[in-house]
């Protein structure tokens, strides 16, 4: 019998415990971010799309909302709102190309994890038409810091390949 009740109180002062523990947990939300919110300066896969441009799949969304940053990287007064797919295998293959021959780039980035657009010859291209390279036709690889390629605003540049 006194075991019995040692067990029962054991139990109750747990369930007791654990409710002021959940009680005291701050509560939390998760804020859900759609791609296409106009509120902010959007730049999808390195480049700041218009307000009209529709985003329909997407696999990480990151935000500045830092006034000053956003401004310096966009010249706008808007949080800024970064939107990534996947990447391609080409463009781990390109991005290793890269940092490999230059490791203290990365030093030097102020987003080193941001993606950013590939232009060959100057003009950017889709991830669609990456597929279409020939990795062995490929001169060079260098990263640019332009902020605008091809009429296209990159605010963290982009990866330059001559071919």
């Amino acid at each position: 019998m006194f075991m019995k009740s040692n067990i029962i109180t054991f139990i109750l002062i747990m369930m007791f415990c654990g409710g002021i523990s959940f009680a005291q947990t701050p509560a939390f939300s998760v804020i859900k971010l759609n791609p296409n919110d106009t509120t902010f300066v959007r730049v999808y896969n390195g480049v700041v799309v218009n307000k009209d441009f529709q985003i329909k799949g997407f696999n990480s969304i990151k935000t500045i909302t830092d006034k000053n940053e956003a401004n310096r990287l966009v010249l706008q007064k808007k949080p800024l709102m970064i939107i990534e797919d996947n990447k391609t295998d080409f463009e781990y293959q390109i991005e290793n190309k890269l940092f490999t021959k230059n490791a203290s780039l990365i030093k030097n980035l102020d987003y080193p994890l941001i993606t950013r657009p590939i232009a060959i010859n100057g003009k950017i291209v889709p991830k669609s038409a990456l597929n279409d390279i020939n990795f062995s036709e490929i001169k060079s690889v260098t990263y640019s810091k332009r902020k605008f390629v091809d009429g296209q605003d990159t605010p963290f540049g982009c990866i330059d390949i001559s071919m």
